[in-house]
């Protein structure tokens, strides 16, 4: 009966813990979000970073990275990856940014 009871307890306790780990959208309309997209493959999106730009023109960019992107022409790899730089008050595509 002690076995029952806590196996009782531990199914009860994990569909606990599963209920309250569980993610939700704060935000599901779809003017709030952004989707941009990269090459297949590059994986694009792999790293996030907010940056807000106040010389020459004051905007607000989200640097994208994408740690398999193909080399830019000039570059002497295959693979090297990429940085993009996505203005979010656009709809625009996201440009890569060449160092």
């Amino acid at each position: 009966m002690a076995v029952a009871g806590q196996l009782c307890l531990l199914y009860l306790s994990a569909g606990l813990l599963a209920r309250l780990s569980t993610a939700f959208n704060l935000d599901t309309r779809e003017d709030n979000v952004i989707r941009k997209s990269g090459d297949p493959g590059s994986l694009f999106g792999f790293s996030l970073a907010m940056h807000w730009q106040l010389q020459p023109e004051d905007k607000r960019l989200l640097l994208v990275g994408a740690p398999r992107a193909e080399a830019l022409p000039l570059q002497k790899a295959n693979r090297t990856g990429g940085l993009y730089s996505c203005d979010i008050t656009s709809r625009g595509p996201c440009t890569r940014i060449v160092f």
